[in-house]
């Protein structure tokens, strides 16, 4: 492990973008074109474990509790590809990198995140 403090990371994703609030700074990415908000919550975590170095701890934090739950190890649903497909690669990143991660559900009214993207 990382002997800096745990970081907190707030995750969230709107219409026409996604965004992740790192060590209180945002990082703000444009969306790709036709994909669904449910799939830009999770770009938004990716981009948050892509933000860690190897060992360190974090929170992350979202609103979308489907985000949380499948990272977490709820089962996704059968057609829900997309879903299982992304979920695979945070758990990759965290597993690779040797991360000490939890990811939370937050109400939006708590997520940093979703005050800045409105």
């Amino acid at each position: 492990m990382s002997d800096e403090a745990s970081k907190s990371i707030y995750c969230d994703a709107a219409g026409d973008g996604y965004l992740c609030v790192y060590d209180d700074e945002p990082f703000i990415y444009k969306a790709p074109p036709d994909k669904r908000i449910q799939v830009l919550e999770y770009f938004a975590v990716l981009e948050g474990l892509k933000r860690l170095n190897n060992g360190d701890s974090a929170t992350i934090y979202t609103d979308a509790k489907h985000v949380a739950d499948q990272i977490n190890g709820c089962k996704i649903r059968k057609r829900s590809t997309d879903f299982r497909i992304l979920r695979d690669e945070c758990r990759r990143i965290i597993e690779d990198r040797k991360l000490d991660v939890s990811v939370q559900w937050i109400s939006r009214d708590n997520n940093k995140a979703g005050k800045i993207l409105g």
